[in-house]
C-alpha cells in the first residue's frame, strides 16, 4: 500500500490552501458518510485534499485513496479498509468511487462494520452516482458541487466581492452595481469568465487548452459515463455528439423534437432519452413549463440550454443567446427554474426574466409582475434592467 500513501502525500504537498471555495463550509464534515458529486473538473479532489490539510494536518489517522489507481485492480477496498482501520485510521477520503463495481454495497458494508470510521467519497460519473445511492439514503449526506460562479472566478483573479441575494440583485441593483463596478470593466471580465471560467482548471494552461479540456470532458461523459449505465450502441452515442453540435449553433427557442429527430435520423424516443441522459450528466439543462415535470419522465422539454457557458463554447461556434441563457440558469443554484409562457426563464415560479444584449427591451414581458431584463454588455443597472454579470454573484 506504499504507492497509495505516496499518492496521498504528493497530492497534499501540491494542493494549495490559498483559495478554499465557500462550498467547503456547506458540508457537514463531521457526519459519518458524505458523498460529493459534480461534473468532471469542478474541483472535488482539491476540496477533499484541502479538508485533509485543514482539519488533519500531519495526522496518521487519515487516508486518501483514488479508486482509479491500478492498485485496486488486484486489491479489495474492504481489505484495504480493514487494514488501515486496524492501524488506527478514523477518516478515509475515497476519490472516483464509481470505478468500483457495486460500490454502494461496499460503502454500506463498511459503514455498518466499522462504526468509528468516517468516509467522504466523490464521484464524477453522475449517472452512476444518481442511480446507485438509494440503498445508502438513510446513512448518506450527498452534496452537489457546482463549477465556479463569476464571483468565485474573480476571487481567483484577486478581486474579492460578497455574495448577493436574489432580492438584492432584483431590487437594490443600482446601488450595488455602483459599489461593485467603478472602473472595473466588469463586462470584459464577465465575457472571459463565460468562455474560460466555470471550471477551476482555467488556472492551468492557456485559454485554448481550457476549451479543449472541456470538450474532452464532454466526450468522456458520452463515451464512458453514459455507456456505464445505459446499453447504447456506438451509433447512438455518436448521435449524442451530433445533438450537442446542433444545439450549440441554434438559438434557444422552443425545440421541435419531431423535426430534430427526423433530421438526425433517430426515433423521437431515442432523442428524448439522449436529452435526459445528457441532462443527468450535467451537460445540458432541460426546461419545462413552470418546472412541471416528473423527475423520472422523458417528457418533451420546452427549452434546452447547456449546463454552463464553457460547455457551449467548447463545442465550437456557440449561439450567443444560448450562452447567455445557459449562464443565467446555471447562476440560479438552489432555485427552481422553469420555462414561462412569456419571457425566457421563470425562477421560483415567480420571477420572470428576458435575456439579451444592450438593446433588449421590455416588449415581450411588458406589464407583467416581477419581470426583469438580464442584459449582457452593460456595466450598470437601470431599475428592472440588470447587468447579466451581476447574477454571477449569487453564490
Amino acid at each position: 500500500m506504499d504507492i497509495l500513501r505516496i499518492q496521498q502525500d504528493n497530492l497534499i504537498h501540491s494542493t494549495s490552501l490559498d483559495y478554499v471555495r465557500d462550498f467547503y463550509n456547506e458540508i457537514e464534515w463531521e457526519d459519518r458518510l458524505i458523498g460529493i458529486k459534480g461534473a468532471r473538473g469542478v474541483g472535488k479532489t482539491t476540496l477533499m485534499i484541502q479538508r485533509i490539510k485543514l482539519a488533519y494536518p500531519n495526522s496518521d489517522k487519515v487516508r486518501y485513496i483514488s479508486l482509479d489507481n491500478i492498485w485496486f485492480s488486484t486489491h479489495s477496498l474492504i481489505d484495504y479498509v480493514y487494514s488501515v482501520y486496524n492501524e488506527g485510521v478514523t477518516h478515509i477520503f475515497i476519490d472516483e468511487i464509481h470505478h468500483l463495481e457495486r460500490w454502494e454495497q461496499y460503502l454500506k458494508n463498511i459503514y455498518d462494520s466499522f462504526p468509528e470510521l468516517h468516509i467522504v467519497f466523490t464521484g464524477s460519473s453522475l449517472l452512476e452516482i444518481d442511480y446507485s445511492i438509494a440503498d445508502l439514503s438513510r446513512r448518506l449526506l450527498m452534496y452537489d458541487m457546482p463549477g465556479l460562479s463569476f464571483r468565485e472566478y474573480l476571487e481567483f483573479k484577486g478581486f474579492n466581492y460578497p455574495k448577493l441575494s436574489l432580492k438584492d440583485i432584483l431590487y437594490d441593483n443600482i446601488k450595488l452595481t455602483n459599489l461593485i463596478n467603478p472602473e472595473q470593466n466588469m463586462v470584459r471580465k464577465f465575457h472571459s469568465y463565460l468562455k474560460h471560467g466555470y471550471f477551476p482548471f482555467f488556472l492551468k494552461g492557456r485559454e485554448t487548452e481550457y476549451l479543449c479540456r472541456v470538450a474532452n470532458m464532454v466526450s468522456t461523459v458520452i463515451e464512458r459515463d453514459i455507456p456505464s449505465m445505459e446499453n447504447m450502441d456506438y451509433i447512438s452515442l455518436m448521435k449524442a455528439k451530433q445533438l450537442l453540435g446542433i444545439l450549440s449553433e441554434q438559438t434557444p427557442s422552443n425545440i421541435n423534437i419531431e423535426k430534430t429527430a427526423r433530421n438526425m435520423e433517430v426515433s423521437k424516443n431515442l432523442l428524448l432519452k439522449l436529452l435526459f441522459l445528457l441532462e443527468r450528466s450535467q451537460i445540458l439543462r432541460l426546461l419545462y413549463y413552470k418546472n412541471e415535470r416528473s423527475p423520472k419522465s422523458l417528457a418533451k422539454p420546452q427549452k434546452i440550454l447547456f449546463d454552463n457557458a464553457s460547455i457551449a463554447y467548447s463545442l465550437g461556434v456557440a449561439d450567443v443567446g444560448r450562452v447567455r441563457e445557459s449562464f443565467l440558469a446555471s447562476a440560479f443554484r438552489g432555485h427552481l427554474i422553469g420555462y414561462p409562457l412569456k419571457g425566457d426563464l421563470l425562477v421560483d415560479n415567480r420571477y420572470l426574466f428576458e435575456v439579451g444584449g444592450t438593446g433588449k427591451g421590455f416588449s415581450q414581458i411588458a406589464n407583467l409582475p416581477d419581470s426583469f431584463i438580464a442584459a449582457d454588455d452593460i456595466e450598470f443597472a437601470f431599475g428592472n434592467k440588470i447587468p447579466l454579470w451581476m447574477f454571477g454573484f449569487l453564490y
